[in-house]
């Protein structure tokens, strides 16, 4: 492509903001030796954060928000100098990588975006996204919220023949560790204005059952997850992303003390290799104790922790690959009467999470258990 008279660069990073001066200095920091350029689009900030945009260089521009976070993003494509670009928040970290292979990637003519993982939050484990693709004036984002540009990517490879890459590159999220409750009056009609026009968008509907429940507004919440997994129930195709509303809907009946292995089933049957729901699966058969039936659904997720082989298209809870799934299956070989493998499994666990003291008591307990059927046969055996 063509610079149009705008100085050659390889990389942009752009960027939306409005009072982030808590977090923006982080996100900053870890694009100086990659990016050549950051472009910060202020929807109206009135804290420090344009001091912090200009100490690190970065080019502002002022955009009136006008409820649509598509239109603010397009605005920091609009003023890319880059040949790529690179879509990062205030609140997300840019990992250390390799800055000369990260670069050469942007060399290889065959590709029109790149996938990254982005870690949503703390100990969850990161997941597929479209953060870095061509500068190309076709690229721009759709959406009031919960914008993408995924459609006019997967356009421009059919009538440009080209592919998208796997980058490498890894984004933490950290906004999402702390309290969302103020963001939920802003998203709340922004979602409602979405669904008006697209009322079959399961996730936005999926983001608005999330917010009622942090409203605790649970049966405005239990509708809308119902109402989701209706609209599913009718496509002919599901993606792994369509599994998050029965996880949600399972866990909100946990949580009530109601019956959701009916739900369950269905889900599984969708989804069988779905990690979220072989948790959920292991912890339903230990409850009905079923323990050696619930035995194989936790060593799958220790097999997927190990090898991080799952699907990537969402993310999940990391303790689910390991300390919980090593706690859970040290109980049900407890419960069966296996102390030299509940042992085993408790002492893992300790491993993973040495400041919890209950791991060294349980793997103590059952080594007792050892013990004492060592010496009931000793004792019973033949004279």
């Amino acid at each position: 492509m063509t610079t149009h008279g705008k100085r050659f660069m390889l990389l942009s990073a752009c960027m939306i903001v409005r009072n982030e001066e808590r977090f923006l200095e982080g996100a900053l920091l870890s694009l100086k030796d990659v990016a050549d350029e950051i472009v910060v689009v202020d929807t109206g900030s009135t804290d420090r954060t344009l001091s912090i945009c200009a100490d690190h260089g970065a080019r502002v521009y002022p955009f009136p928000w006008n409820g649509d976070f598509s239109a603010a993003r397009n605005k920091a494509l609009e003023q890319a100098r880059g040949r790529w670009i690179l879509s990062i928040d205030a609140d997300e970290r840019l990992r250390p990588c390799c800055t000369s292979w990260a670069r050469s990637l942007l060399n290889d003519n065959s590709k029109v975006a790149y996938y990254s993982l982005l870690h949503p939050k703390t100990q969850w484990t990161g997941m597929r996204v479209l953060r870095f693709f061509r500068n190309d004036s076709r690229l721009r984002y759709q959406g009031f919220i919960h914008e993408s540009i995924r459609q006019d990517i997967e356009r421009i490879l059919v009538s440009d023949a080209l592919e998208i890459g796997e980058s490498g590159l890894i984004l933490d999220h950290v906004g999402y560790d702390e309290d969302q409750s103020s963001k939920h009056w802003r998203n709340l009609p922004l979602l409602l204005k979405e669904l008006e026009q697209d009322p079959q968008n399961t996730n936005n509907r999926r983001h608005l059952a999330l917010i009622y429940a942090e409203m605790g507004e649970d049966d405005l919440a239990e509708e809308t997850l119902r109402t989701i997994i209706c609209i599913l129930r009718q496509r002919d195709k599901l993606e792994s992303l369509d599994s998050l509303p029965f996880v949600d809907l399972i866990l909100q009946r946990l949580q009530r003390g109601e019956e959701s292995n009916s739900l369950l089933d269905e889900a599984m049957a969708l989804f069988p290799e779905n990690p979220h729901l072989f948790w959920l699966q292991g912890r339903a058969l230990m409850d009905r104790n079923c323990c050696e039936e619930a035995v194989p659904f936790f060593e799958k997720l220790i097999q997927w922790g190990k090898r991080m082989d799952f699907d990537r298209s969402i993310s999940y809870d990391t303790r689910i690959f390991h300390i919980h799934a090593y706690d859970s299956l040290a109980t049900c070989f407890f419960r069966l009467g296996r102390y030299s493998q509940s042992e085993k499994y408790f002492e893992i666990a300790r491993r993973c999470a040495p400041e919890q003291a209950e791991y060294t008591a349980k793997a103590t307990l059952c080594a007792l258990r050892k013990a004492s059927l060592k010496g009931t046969a000793s004792t019973s055996g033949p004279a």
